[in-house]
């Protein structure tokens, strides 16, 4: 309810258009307008569901994950919540794989027991990374730390690779390195993507 209508039952202030305290609530209902905006905005960013994009970035930041603005929205939010949603003890390998899910990929994992390193085989890509060191690091970052991992990066296979029916100029003219193939070639052809 605004101040004006709270204060006209009362008669006690002249609050005609152009008096002083009129003139004194349409500037404080400005100002709370303002603080209402703040408010809202901060409200929406405390959750990683709502932020804005800027938002979105602090939030990366703070999780120690790259910003990149050119993956879509819904992604990016994926990783962070995936990010958050770690615990102590998910040790177990459907909490392993969804832990790792927070280094914006989607990871099988298979145990070689005994004493062998997990088996880790990609099979999609949330974020985009521009070398396996990158993508290794934020991985590592999420495992325990007793336990060596080996990346099987097979996500892109010569049957994907031939069914874009490209020549190899086409290829080369795209100007892709290797690296980027393995991490990211999966994702040829599909919306917003192109050769």
């Amino acid at each position: 309810m605004a101040l004006r209508e709270m204060l006209l039952p009362m008669g006690l202030y002249d609050l005609s258009p152009d008096s002083f305290v009129s003139r004194e609530l349409e500037a404080y209902g400005v100002g709370f307008a303002l603080v209402e905006e703040v408010l809202r905005r901060v409200a929406e960013d405390s959750f990683v569901i709502s932020c804005s994009g800027e938002a979105l970035s602090r939030w990366e930041s703070l999780l120690g994950l790259p910003t990149q603005l050119e993956v879509p929205l819904e992604s990016r939010r994926e990783t962070v919540l995936a990010r958050l949603a770690i615990r102590p003890g998910d040790f177990t390998l459907p909490r392993l794989e969804q832990s790792v899910s927070g280094a914006g990929v989607k990871v099988r994992i298979t145990e070689n027991p005994p004493q062998g390193p997990l088996s880790i085989s990609f099979v999609d890509t949330l974020l985009e990374y521009e070398n396996w060191e990158q993508l290794k690091k934020q991985i590592q970052a999420l495992l325990p730390a007793h336990l060596p991992a080996e990346f099987d990066v097979g996500i892109l296979t010569w049957e994907m690779f031939d069914g874009f029916s490209l020549s190899f100029i086409d290829w080369d003219s795209a100007d892709f390195s290797w690296q980027w193939f393995d991490i990211n070639g999966h994702k040829l052809g599909k919306e917003g993507q192109h050769a």
